[in-house]
């Protein structure tokens, strides 16, 4: 030992009498560097003194220090690598000394479990029934193909994970599952063996490579045995290499969860300044690799090549320019598809049949004017039709008496052919609340059916009455308050009556809906949901003021089959055990549908409440009746879906919730009825939504700080319409857009009218041809025809089509209820952020 320090002290004593230039790094930069222990930014004699120092025991050093003088990596700090230390000063060349220090850190394995009872389950149940398991509850898969439970992960950083699932297998078979991640068309096939016994627990595992974020994993069964019990799913980092795609697991994508629609390419021509604007659909089922090849009279214009946009602006494009469109996948042409409208002066007339003026019982008359629209596939062809709501000019609202005009619905195709008109009759009266009509596939066939409310002398589209067509309920006021009511299906493409029953809940006494003169007994609403996951279901609804009633029912193609009903004064209890009656007067005019928990399931937002898919009470606000409600994922920072409604009642405003929850996230106060508001992402780089209403102190970002004027800014309506992923507002058919210098209106059409008074509504707003972004329907001042505007604005965006996103899909279906509400998708859309893929299949194929 005396002789290792008389060694130390005469090389310290050598190198205090060295005369070089010492510090070859540069100055301080802020970089930690190799050997430099007074972290000045150089590596200089001063550092060579303090090791030598701390190496005859006259200073301490740090682990951190001595991780950076370890030149030699022997994982020590000693003579050797002082020796090292002292060449560089003497401006030697040497390894690492002088160079950018990074610590390296070992990486621990991480372990992440998810418990089955917590995940989204299709034919499937939670029980305790078996011993063994660990969570809460565990879930027993139905017996037959395709039930699944789906787990949302939060993967901390890229790598392989070795997914494991612990089961029970009581039975005497395998029970093998397909690991599906996200939207992916492939899976992985994991075989789940007997235990011996359900209370007998075992694990098996998959490793695949997962990135960074949140991911969906779902394991679904592919016997008519179901799956395994199931308790929990585990993910851990590991260095195993990631499994293969199981040998047939290349699958047609669309075998989703949802029923959606089969859609043909949509390619339509838009006149745009001295060319055409040229786009058509990206379906929810093309792989992510499908090409298009876009041609004009036979000659290539245009490759979208994977990930870039279905649109193309042709400079030599004029109207009367024929373009196709191929769709190439798997290196193959998959179709080939001709052109469904060319919109030469930038829209679309389609010829009305206006119906006949009609003289009332009183001796006065009405006339007609097209009024809500809704559309859907009649035929299967993959092109959307019109389905048209005429309007009297003596329509009332419930609050006032007189006669109304008779309803009548009628349906178009895209080329001005009317294929059918249905008359509600004299029984249904004329108004804003009264009738709310679904159009959509209901029974999956591939063709859509029209479900409303019908009454006696209702006529169906060839030409059959519905019941009593002598009877007369109306009153000498125009009220109808006595009689039949039924509930009645129709035939999309043909308007025959398919199936009618009585309508539920029935008017009753119509003084314990709130008042006795017929007011709050015929307020209506109606919506579509997929309360299994998978299939949609209608639910009609009747008052909100006081009493709510909604009723589900599912349609088989034969039957019109009750699924479930909430009422607000059966003295049932909700989820949280709290009195059904908390859910009396909380309704607005209009419902909104959403996944709002994430369980796979839709549920109803009812204004201020929310009913489950299972009929069930998930929670009300309390806060009361209001004109209009918007739901989105409108911060995509927080998890989940939120609401933004307006109010009126004290102290009146608007309020942004948690939809899941009904935490209120903020909330701004006015001095009267806020009667409209909006929502949606109008301003690039605000992390999320803006909101604003009629009353207000401008435009609020998700936590209620005023970041802008609302000067200008409509609050009725909001439509996708140039070329970025930001949202455009919509009043009538002025288009206007949102900059960071205020609102300006980019479109403004004329020969036009809008609908339903001073809510300034389109017809319809929908994405029904063309790429991602939406069509506004508006019907010409004479009602002689609807006229269908599209986009003129190029986009760098490939998205599928907003149809394709089951909630936007629903709530196209119920925008002509009541006060119309503009769609909104189930997702966040920005510059910037991520878009998803659709998770559905392709009904009646």
């Amino acid at each position: 030992m005396k002789k290792h320090k008389l060694i130390m002290a005469s090389l310290l004593s050598i190198s205090l009498c060295l005369n070089f230039a010492s510090g070859l790094a540069s100055a301080d930069t802020g970089t930690v560097l190799y050997g430099d222990i007074d972290l000045n930014g150089v590596v200089d004699m001063t550092d060579l003194t303090a090791y030598s120092q701390y190496l005859i025991g006259d200073k301490e050093l740090g682990e951190d220090i001595l991780e950076r003088l370890d030149f030699n990596g022997d994982n020590d700090s000693n003579l050797s690598d002082m020796m090292i230390l002292k060449q560089y000063v003497m401006m030697d060349s040497v390894p690492l000394v002088g160079t950018e220090f990074k610590k390296t850190e070992v990486s621990q394995p991480v372990e992440l479990k998810y418990f089955a009872c917590d995940a989204q389950i299709y034919n499937g149940i939670t029980e305790t029934v078996n011993a063994g398991y660990t969570g809460e509850s565990y879930v027993n898969f139905n017996n037959e193909t395709g039930s699944s439970i789906t787990f949302n992960v939060d993967v901390p950083e890229e790598s392989n994970y070795k997914l494991t699932l612990r089961y029970a297998n009581g039975g005497t078979a395998a029970r093998p599952l397909n690991f599906f991640v996200d939207a992916s068309s492939q899976y992985y096939t994991v075989n789940f063996d007997v235990t011996g016994a359900w209370t007998q627990w075992s694990e098996n595992s998959v490793v695949l490579h997962l990135t960074k974020g949140q991911h969906t994993i779902k394991t679904e069964s592919i016997t008519s045995d179901g799956g395994p019990n199931a308790d929990y799913l585990t993910l851990e980092k590991t260095s195993d290499t990631a499994a293969s795609v199981s040998g047939s697991s290349i699958i047609d994508k669309g075998n989703g969860t949802r029923q959606a629609e089969y859609l043909d390419r949509g390619l339509v021509s838009v006149k745009s300044g001295d060319g055409m604007l040229v786009s058509w659909r990206t379906l929810g089922t093309d792989i992510d690799a499908t090409t298009f090849k876009l041609y004009r009279d036979g000659t290539l214009v245009y490759t979208s090549n994977p990930s870039e946009p279905t649109t193309y602006w042709d400079a030599q494009g004029n109207a009367g320019s024929v373009y196709t469109v191929e769709t190439i996948a798997d290196g193959e042409t998959k179709q080939t598809s001709a052109m469904t409208a060319a919109l030469a002066d930038g829209y679309l007339d389609i010829p009305l049949k206006k119906p006949a003026d009609m003289t009332m019982p009183d001796g006065t008359t009405c006339t007609y004017s097209a009024s809500d629209c809704s559309t859907g596939d009649a035929d299967g062809d993959g092109q959307y039709e019109i389905y048209v709501k005429w309007d009297p000019s003596n329509s009332q609202d419930n609050s006032k008496s007189g006669y109304t005009g008779n309803v009548y619905l009628d349906c178009y195709t895209l080329e001005g052919k009317q294929l059918f008109r249905i008359d509600l009759g004299k029984n249904i009266r004329a108004g804003a609340h009264y009738t709310q009509y679904m159009v959509y596939d209901f029974d999956g066939n591939g063709k859509c059916e029209l479900i409303c409310k019908t009454a006696d002398g209702t006529v169906d589209g060839r030409g059959t009455v519905i019941g009593d067509g002598s009877k007369d309920y109306r009153s000498s006021a125009g009220y109808i308050l006595s009689g039949n009511e039924y509930l009645t299906v129709f035939d999309g493409l043909t308007g025959a009556a398919l199936k009618t029953i009585n309508y539920t809940p029935a008017r009753g006494t119509v003084s314990s809906w709130g008042d006795n003169y017929g007011n709050r007994v015929d307020r209506f609403l109606a919506g579509v949901a997929y309360l299994d996951g998978k299939k949609p279901s209608v639910v009609m609804c009747r008052g909100y003021y006081t009493r709510a009633v909604l009723v589900a029912y599912d349609w088989d193609g034969k039957d019109l089959k009750q699924r479930w009903i909430f009422d607000s004064t059966d003295g049932g209890y909700d989820k949280k055990g709290k009195p059904n009656s908390d859910y009396s007067g909380q309704g607005t005019h209009s419902v909104s549908v959403a996944d709002v928990d994430n369980d796979g399931f839709d549920e109803i937002i009812y204004g201020s409440c929310c009913i489950d898919h299972d009929g069930k009470g998930l929670y009300s606000t309390g806060l009361g009746h209001g004109d209009a409600l918007h739901v989105s994922d409108f911060l995509p920072e927080r998890p989940g879906l939120e609401v933004w409604q307006c109010h009126e009642g004290a102290p009146y405003g608007c309020t942004l919730r948690d939809a899941a929850t009904g935490q209120i996230l903020f909330r701004y106060t006015a001095d009267k009825d806020t009667g409209r508001c909006a929502a949606g992402n109008i301003l690039p780089g605000n992390n999320g939504a803006e909101f604003w209403g009629s009353r207000g102190a401008g435009i609020y970002d998700g936590s209620g700080t005023v970041i802008g004027s609302s000067a200008n800014c409509p609050v009725n309506f909001m439509i996708f319409w140039d070329s970025d992923l930001e949202r455009e507002m919509l009043d009538g058919g002025v288009v206007t857009d949102y900059t960071s210098n205020g609102a300006s209106v980019i479109f403004n059409p004329s020969g036009v009218a809008s609908c339903n008074g001073t809510k300034n509504t389109p017809n319809l707003t929908a994405d029904l041809f063309g790429d991602w972004r939406e069509e506004i329907i508006m019907h010409t001042t004479d009602s002689s025809a609807l006229r269908i505007f599209s986009t003129p604005y190029s986009t760098d965006t490939r998205l599928f089509t907003l149809m394709h996103d089951t909630q936007y899909r629903c709530a196209v279906a119920w925008q002509n209820t009541a006060y119309d509400q503009p769609p909104h998708q189930s997702f966040f859309m920005g510059t910037g952020y991520k878009l998803p893929a659709a998770d559905i299949y392709v009904a009646g194929k």
